[in-house]
């Protein structure tokens, strides 16, 4: 495909991929191809994707036939591939997904028009922070690969310890906020070493109490948002000191109330919405009066949730619900449940949850779940599930959760690159004196979203190198 027209931002799509044919099937014919290229240019010429193909797949239909029916063919393209995206001239990696199809057509190969399709891009450098519940730690990896995974934490009530930790959140400084639900408090860290470890509240229902807090959410001013499950209300604090304390709502099922509220999410207006389970609805107010209350679901009709535990939103004020009980998340424009839209299913496989309880979308649409009883974090582009990726499984080592109840994407403020060798170290074998060993190669990776300036190359000992490497690596 060359020259496709894309409608935002205004510009055109090149795609090319090899493909091999597999045997056919009754009704259709499918090709696989790997190793082609995706690009897409804005009219404007600030915004390219460039993109190497990782999996494709060309599936040909059709359809009439017999006297005076001729037949129909229907082309359908879906791939996923890795590359860089460029704004306004500064680069960073990406994955993404594309989906294209043809317009019918009465010949079976040949040419034909695009009658329509979508690509997705994702950060692929955006490092992940989860709330990994029931090994009462928290883990910091700089992608869903688990590259550079770091676990912090142990269960127990002092310094270091957790309790349940529940939600998870980082500040603009990088500072990273838990609720340590069993211990009922929240407690604030520099980095994953557990730095200037401080802790916000005791068990109660008075001032700088709570009882289990669960959702967390911390804005651009470093104000910290609550939800204060046990005790059916939301509380916000101006810091971690429990400055300016301000605490709304009580237990029951009307205006100002809540039943076991979950989730907590605050708009760029300073609106916050709450995921309020055990009513069946989410809530959103203006302020910490509760002005302007609004509620969606939480009856018979068409907008109706289950067990409403996360709520996020997008850079497009996109509202993303998770249903824990039904294993759905949720998306909607606005509380009016305009253009809703479910995804998910019960189970392990692609666009499937297991009692689910933690949701995170970035600025850009990429959606995280904590897919809690299935132990992995679950990536996705849409609410269609392109370019599905999990990481994880049970229990307690690297790589390995139990039970995590919340994840938070941290998209790099700044550009950064991140040069990642394909192995640390060569063993070679025992060599005559004076011949040459076999070579061995080792790749760089900039997974970043910046150029890597490379310098210069040198190994140790008594060995050479040789390599392909520029001068610059760029993002991705």
């Amino acid at each position: 495909m060359t020259g496709v027209a894309v409608a935002s931002p205004a510009g055109t799509l090149s795609l090319s991929c090899p493909a091999t044919e597999l045997q056919p099937g009754t009704y259709s014919i499918e090709w696989v191809c790997t190793g082609g290229t995706v690009t897409i240019q804005s009219n404007d010429g600030l915004t390219v994707v460039n993109g190497n193909l990782t999996s494709g797949t060309f599936i040909e239909t059709a359809s009439g036939g017999g006297r005076g029916n001729p037949t129909t063919y229907w082309y359908n393209f879906s791939g996923a591939f890795t590359g860089t995206l460029t704004q306004s001239g500064q680069a960073r990696a990406i994955t993404g997904s594309a989906y294209q199809s043809l317009a019918g057509s009465k010949s079976q190969l040949g040419t034909g028009t695009i009658a329509g399709g979508s690509a997705f891009v994702n950060a692929a450098y955006e490092p992940l922070y989860v709330a990994d519940t029931y090994n009462n730690r928290i883990v910091r990896m700089d992608d869903m690969t688990g590259d550079n995974w770091i676990a912090f934490g142990s269960s127990g009530a002092g310094t270091n310890k957790f309790n349940l930790p529940w939600g998870i959140a980082v500040d603009s400084a990088g500072k990273i906020y838990v609720t340590d639900g069993g211990n009922c408090r929240v407690v604030r860290m520099d980095d994953m070493s557990g730095t200037n470890w401080t802790s916000l509240g005791h068990c109660g229902s008075g001032n700088h109490q709570f009882s289990n807090p669960t959702g967390l959410f911390v804005d651009p001013a470093g104000k910290i948002y609550v939800t204060d499950t046990g005790n059916n209300r939301v509380v916000r604090v101006n810091n971690i000191a429990g400055d300016g304390w301000t605490s709304y709502g009580a237990a029951g099922s009307g205006t100002g109330q809540f039943a076991s509220p979950e989730g907590i999410a605050v708009d760029s207006a300073g609106k916050i919405y709450v995921a309020d389970m055990n009513n069946a609805r989410i809530v959103r107010m203006d302020d910490m009066s509760g002005t302007n209350w609004t509620t969606l679901g939480g009856g018979t009709g068409t907008y109706q949730f289950g067990s409403p535990v996360a709520i996020s939103l997008d850079g497009s004020g996109r509202i993303y619900v998770l249903d824990w009980y039904d294993a759905h998340v949720i998306r909607t424009d606005d509380m009016l449940g305009a253009n809703w839209i479910m995804l998910g299913t019960f189970g392990g496989g692609v666009g499937q949850f297991i009692n689910p309880y933690g949701l995170f979308v970035d600025p850009s649409g990429t959606i995280y779940v904590a897919d809690t009883h299935d132990n992995r974090i679950a990536l996705f582009d849409d609410m269609y599930a392109d370019a599905w990726t999990t990481f994880g499984t049970c229990c307690l080592g690297a790589g390995q959760f139990n039970l995590p109840a919340s994840v938070v994407a941290v998209p790099a403020a700044t550009p950064t690159p991140v040069p990642i060798v394909s192995i640390a170290s060569l063993a070679y074998s025992d060599t005559v004196v004076g011949a040459s060993s076999a070579s061995q190669t080792v790749t760089l990776n900039n997974i970043g979203s910046a150029p890597l300036a490379i310098n210069s190359i040198a190994p140790s000992g008594d060995f050479s190198q040789t390599d392909t490497c520029p001068g610059s690596l760029p993002g991705g």
